[in-house]
């Protein structure tokens, strides 16, 4: 059995999210110029949202394409703003592809997406009337929702559900590590998806680095802050499940100095520490273990890939082994054709930055409502929407191909890179999860 030190209070973290705070002014703080030039003649110009096409309105026989408004609910501002510009990239990356230059076909007929957003601050008060303007102002047919799901979905859902309003959250909603409340909640709001694995399956899959990069290291010690207790408990449990030996603390939110924490990892004396933290409690902890020499090697989850071991740790390659995930693809160091193609884009859109990985989460949400209205053949049939999610299977960025849902209305399978660095050199691979080894949190219903 693992040893859990869990302190602080029991937040779900999202499936793919690092508490990081990051600021992309270049491209918002322009588009904002461009509106004040244009004196709000663009109506998508307002403080509060916008509303984005790419690609050609007009199908191949020269009529005009139907609008089809996608709602994008996304961290813009407040304590997860990292992850919220690249995600919206993403959804406009989606949408010129798939647009094209004559619309997406669905039920026979053309369609041109146009992505509306708003931002939910981090917070579930304006988060709610972000998505009460999406559906009341901007007329979305779909609302993709944001990366702060654990406390946010609380508010959006109910909205969503009551406007039937088709809603895709970007991570576990409260409750859904326990199937038979997956379930319920899936029955209480069938228009509400998910686009992750739970938080069971995801922990496993976060995990799943371990033993593959580091196949001999049976005794694992696991430090996380109060937001992933639910992940770092899930991880213990996957590794457990092996048969290694775990230790799991949990530190406060805002720690700085890691040597008490650092000192229990020692006298554990681990095979591996596994840490997962913001970036910058992540770079800390990072450094102060490798200069006390806490553990021979070292593995994160904070999906930050994959500087801190190459150069920001100690300003130089670390020489002990190193391993970390890239949620959910490593834009540095691309796994397949798709991201590349994203990578492109987002470069051309003002560059690349440390964050950029989730532009595939926006990519893929769009991808999935296409996906799933083309299966209905209708985009306004929100009950045969709603069918096709459930009886289909799907194709994405995250996942490959084959993805069904379960019945707490929670995708099969995803994916994500974990990359290792050995003195500086970086190498990584694609791993789908939850891993084949991996038997809980099944569900039934």
């Amino acid at each position: 059995m693992a040893e859990r030190i869990l302190g602080g209070p029991d937040r779900i973290r999202g499936a793919r999210f690092a508490w990081t705070v990051r600021k992309r002014p270049s491209r918002y703080l322009a588009l904002t110029a461009a509106c004040l030039m244009a004196l709000g003649a663009v109506a998508g110009c307002s403080s509060s949202s916008s509303s984005t096409s790419s690609g050609s309105s007009n199908n191949s026989s020269g009529s005009a394409a139907t609008p089809l408004k996608i709602g994008a609910l996304v961290d813009l501002s407040g304590a997860c703003s990292g992850t919220g510009p690249p995600i919206l990239d993403g959804m406009k990356i989606a949408a010129e592809q798939l647009n094209g230059t004559s619309g997406v076909t669905i039920g026979g007929k053309k369609y041109e997406i146009q992505i509306s957003d708003a931002d939910t601050q981090s917070a579930n008060v304006p988060a709610v009337a972000a998505a009460q303007q999406l559906i009341n102002s901007d007329g979305v047919k779909v609302i993709l929702g944001p990366t702060c799901s654990a406390f946010l979905t609380q508010g959006i859902a109910p909205v969503a559900q009551k406007a039937n309003v088709i809603y895709i959250d970007n991570g576990p909603l409260p409750g859904l590590a326990d199937p038979a409340t997956a379930i319920a909640t899936a029955k209480q709001y069938p228009d509400v998806w998910l686009d992750s694995p739970r938080t069971a399956a995801a922990a496993a899959g976060y995990a799943e680095g371990a033993p593959a990069y580091f196949p001999n290291a049976k005794r694992v010690f696991i430090l996380d802050d109060p937001g992933g207790d639910t992940v770092a408990s899930g991880m213990a449990t996957y590794l457990e499940s092996l048969g290694d030996t775990v230790k799991v603390e949990v530190y406060p939110f805002n720690t700085t100095d890691f040597t008490p924490y650092l000192t229990k990892v020692e006298a554990f004396k681990p095979s591996l520490l596994l840490y997962g933290a913001t970036e910058v409690e992540s770079l800390a902890i990072l450094k102060q273990a490798v200069t006390l020499n806490a553990a021979p090697a070292y593995y994160t989850v904070n999906g930050s890939c994959c500087q801190d071991p190459v150069s920001n740790a100690i300003g130089k390659p670390i020489t002990a082994p190193w391993a970390g995930l890239a949620f959910p693809f490593s834009m540095q160091f691309p796994t397949s054709a798709k991201v590349l193609s994203i990578k492109a884009a987002l470069t051309s859109m003002g560059g690349l930055g440390p964050e950029d990985s989730f532009a595939v989460v926006g990519y893929d949400q769009v991808s999935l409502i296409i996906q799933a209205m083309q299966r209905a053949g209708t985009a306004d049939d929100v009950a045969a929407i709603d069918k096709a999610f459930a009886t289909g299977s799907f194709t994405l960025i995250e996942g490959g191909s084959g993805i069904t849902f379960d019945a707490g209305h929670a995708p099969s399978k995803s994916s994500q890179d974990i990359c290792e660095v050995l003195t500086g050199k970086v190498t990584c691979k694609n791993f789908v999860y939850p891993p084949s080894n991996f038997h809980g949190d099944q569900l039934t219903g």
